[in-house]
């Protein structure tokens, strides 16, 4: 093959389909034609050609973007540790414009130090760097979890909160009980121990149920307005399961000195829950109760319980108060 060739995509292509390595090594060591190197990268990419590393790196520096971007696309897909420093010298470099590309192919690597990469960049100034590296995160695994928890401890505040996101979809029973840790903490920032709630929600493993129950039937302190915490973990007690906990939200539904959205967040809970015994008392409180919202949430819990109680009940209310007919596209008593 005359090393100044022009072979264009085809005749590319067509090595690509023999195998045949050495000639595609040979285009992208010698061949001044950039878009055969660009194709002959890529092709080495999709052969992942351990072989090409060394040969593919220096475009990383070229002056063609497209030879660049299928340089680092190329070495994201062979997964060679030699690729690691380059492509992490991307990323870092908040000029480059090839830096998201840097990103994605760090995020093929399970190597401890393209994890550290992804981490590092959580906190980059670029929100959108910083959410695909969530994702990136995301994907891994359990990998990761050492990593973030060990991260979870140094990191400022919104760090903090876009790990504990993290931590949500990849944690294990271990990570749970360090997240529950974290929500007993009043010296937690609390926006982090309200991101910790939703993780555990995603985990599921590792809550402290006592202690939820205690935390939520506490009233407040008087100079505490904020309700967004308690609000979480009412909701988490929804996806308990445990029918032990209908007793507590009912309470909490009940309890007309509580905060409005907390009674909300009650009944919604009741609704997921699952424990059609607490119907009647859902029931009882729909007729007597003069708050639309709750009325609303109550409403919603007795149709998502579904027992033999909650069908002629529906029937009955519907009759009376048709509101809710059309908010969730019910049929009229007279078609049912």
């Amino acid at each position: 093959m005359e090393n100044n060739k022009k072979l264009g995509s085809s005749g590319i292509y067509e090595l690509a389909a023999k195998g045949d390595i050495p000639a595609l090594l040979r285009i992208v060591e010698e061949s001044p034609h950039h878009n055969d190197l660009k194709f002959a990268i890529r092709a080495l990419g999709d052969l992942k050609s351990q072989e090409a590393v060394d040969p593919i790196i220096p475009h990383l520096l070229s002056q063609f973007i497209s030879v660049r971007s299928a340089a680092i696309r190329a070495l994201g897909e062979i997964g060679n540790a030699r690729a690691l420093k380059p492509l992490t010298l991307i990323l870092e470099n908040e000029k480059d414009p090839s830096r998201f590309e840097a990103l994605d192919a760090l995020g093929n690597f399970d190597h401890p130090a393209a994890i550290k990469a992804l981490i590092k960049v959580l906190s980059d100034p670029s929100a959108d760097i910083a959410e695909r590296a969530i994702v990136l995160l995301q994907n891994k695994g359990n990998p990761v979890v050492e990593p973030l928890l060990a991260e979870l401890q140094i990191a400022e505040t919104g760090v903090r909160q876009k790990i504990i996101k993290i931590l949500g979809t990849v944690g294990d029973e271990k990570t749970g009980q360090f997240l529950m840790e974290m929500v007993k903490d009043t010296e937690a920032p609390q926006v982090c121990r309200e991101e910790a709630v939703l993780a555990l929600a995603g985990i599921r493993k590792g809550w402290d149920l006592d202690y939820i129950l205690q935390s939520v039937s506490r009233p407040l302190p008087a100079e505490d307005k904020n309700y967004a915490l308690r609000c979480y973990l009412v909701t988490l007690l929804g996806e308990t399961g445990n029918k032990a906990v209908t007793k507590t939200l009912l309470e909490l539904l009940l309890n007309k000195s509580e905060e409005l959205r907390v009674r909300y967040h009650a009944a919604s809970a009741i609704g997921r829950l699952g424990d059609t015994g607490a119907v009647e008392a859902l029931i009882g409180f729909l007729e007597d109760s003069r708050e639309q919202t709750l009325k609303e949430a109550a409403f919603e819990a007795i149709l998502a319980l579904n027992s033999k109680r909650s069908a002629p009940f529906i029937v009955d209310y519907l009759k009376k108060d048709s509101s809710f007919m059309d908010q969730h596209k019910l049929m009229t008593p007279a078609d049912m």
